[in-house]
């Protein structure tokens, strides 16, 4: 089963690859079956934030999303930033509990964009 819809994001440029992008986001877009939507990057700020991090909620337990869980979530997540001083891009993608990945990608001498390593896999 496929998300409902995406968050794509675009993350000011890293000094390497790492599970979770942190830098601030510089450009946001949603994609779901009728178009690529252009967001403000605070709307992708504020969304994460209230079904994410919650930063609220200080219990013991932790609460139960109904966005994310351990099935496909129903709003994927997808970020991509330049790594800094190397010609390499890092791009990660979150479908599900079990379902995301984060690569590093290079443009090949043909100018296609190739998988230059896998830096996990969910």
């Amino acid at each position: 089963m496929s998300p409902l819809g995406v968050w794509i994001r675009e993350h000011a440029p890293i000094e390497a690859p790492d599970y979770n992008l942190t830098t601030d986001v510089q450009a946001a877009w949603f994609l779901d079956s009728r178009a690529l939507q252009v967001r403000s990057p605070w709307e992708f700020v504020r969304y994460y934030t209230m079904h994410g991090i919650k930063p609220w909620y200080s219990g013991m337990w932790p609460i139960a999303s109904g966005i994310f869980h351990q099935g496909t979530h129903e709003i994927g997540l997808a970020g991509f930033s330049p790594i800094v001083a190397k010609e390499l891009f890092y791009f990660e993608w979150q479908f599900g509990g079990l379902f995301g990945r984060g690569s590093t990608y290079a443009f090949d001498d043909a100018g296609d964009l190739q998988i230059a390593e896998n830096i996990y896999i969910s």
